[in-house]
């Protein structure tokens, strides 16, 4: 399997950077997005039941999006570990290589948390209970996505140590 991927990864290795890069950035990207820039804006949305359910909308939108681009980062970052050959390295790429799956192992925890947060949201909307709804999107919102924010530049950077730069 091993010799699959690394012939796979010699025959298409600028393609399969340029899309785990470009995976990276949309993580990365999607998450300020949401944050910084979206959640201000529903925020001003007087009506707590509309602003409830746009932020709903909202989250669920970004799981599907951000599913996909997570398995295409993991996939793409099986072909690169083994087809550039990290795990015979030397000792602080191959360091460097765990660290980043330990802080992918992280973000996916979060990304968990945050879905489970978003299912009692949407329970909670679906009851009327609105204090239930507002606490779970401010968790999820405030503090979760960006602890992943946080995250992914960690990651990002610890990226480019492996690549050498």
């Amino acid at each position: 399997m091993s010799s699959f991927i690394v012939e796979i990864f010699t025959n298409y290795s600028r393609v399969i950077i340029f899309l785990h890069v470009m995976s990276a950035v949309l993580l990365v990207g999607s998450l300020f997005f949401i944050r910084f820039l979206f959640a201000p804006v529903l925020d001003k949305i007087e009506q707590d039941d509309i602003r409830y359910e746009a932020y709903l909308n909202l989250i669920k939108y970004f799981f599907l999006f951000i599913t996909i681009v997570m398995i295409a980062l993991v996939a793409f970052s099986i072909f690169m570990s083994v087809g550039l050959g990290l795990k015979f390295g030397d000792q602080t790429t191959y360091t460097v290589t765990h660290t980043k799956k330990i802080v992918w192992l992280m973000m996916i925890l979060i990304f968990i948390a945050m879905y489970v947060k978003y299912r009692g949201a949407k329970r909670a909307m679906s009851s009327g209970v609105i204090v239930e709804v507002h606490e779970n999107i401010i968790l999820i919102v405030k503090y979760l996505i960006p602890a992943n924010f946080i995250l992914s530049c960690i990651s990002v950077y610890f990226g480019i140590i492996i690549r050498g730069f």
